[in-house]
């Protein structure tokens, strides 16, 4: 698998930053681009990160129909992989072993 996350302009933060550090490190694909919607029925994995929970996975992401995009009738929710053997349960460890870096960092 790979991690895709938006450019570096946005989404900035010292979580985000310590799972591509993690990422290119442990050799794990990192593509600078924001998964697109339209793509989401190829989509084994998400998660989202924040510094209380780190990389919390996602087990499922709806898509609430809009005048714009009128194909979230017919794929209104995606669901996701979650488990121990994930990409995401991987790098949620990693980050885990991260923390006492991450904390001194944030001094």
């Amino acid at each position: 698998g790979e991690v895709w996350t938006a450019p570096d302009r946005v989404l900035a933060g010292h979580v985000r930053d310590a799972v591509l550090r993690v990422c290119v490190r442990e050799g794990i694909p990192v593509k600078p681009q924001a998964p697109n919607v339209a793509d989401r029925h190829r989509w084994k994995e998400a998660f989202v990160t924040s510094t209380t929970r780190l990389a919390t996975a996602l087990s499922a992401v709806r898509f609430p129909q809009t005048a714009e995009r009128d194909d979230a009738q017919q794929d209104p929710e995606i669901v996701l992989s979650l488990g121990p053997e994930t990409l995401t349960s991987r790098i949620s460890h990693l980050l885990e072993l991260e923390l006492p870096r991450l904390a001194t960092s944030l001094h």
